[in-house]
């Protein structure tokens, strides 16, 4: 696992944690990251957002998105966590 995927998996779980959400445990959630596409440490933003915003947080609802130009965010739902953010509006 590299190191901006790692410490992706830890601070949004502990944000997960505080959502309504269908992992079981934290290492359902990093199995799940695994699978996904690697978070990109040369986005300006990188984002967990949900599929179906009504939806609890799931296997089944969520995408990572990594955002490297401002058109980008149409990618991203609202109520998404943010990774980090380095867009100066």
């Amino acid at each position: 696992m590299r190191l901006k995927t790692e410490q992706f998996t830890k601070e949004v779980w502990r944000w997960l944690c505080r959502q309504e959400h269908r992992w079981d445990y934290f290492g359902n959630f990093a199995e799940w990251v695994e699978t996904q596409q690697e978070v990109d440490a040369g986005a300006i933003n990188t984002y967990l957002t949900k599929i179906e915003p009504d939806d609890p947080w799931g296997p089944d609802n969520a995408k990572i998105v990594n955002v490297h130009e401002k058109w980008q965010f149409d990618k991203v739902l609202a109520g998404a966590y943010p990774f980090k953010q380095e867009i100066e509006e």
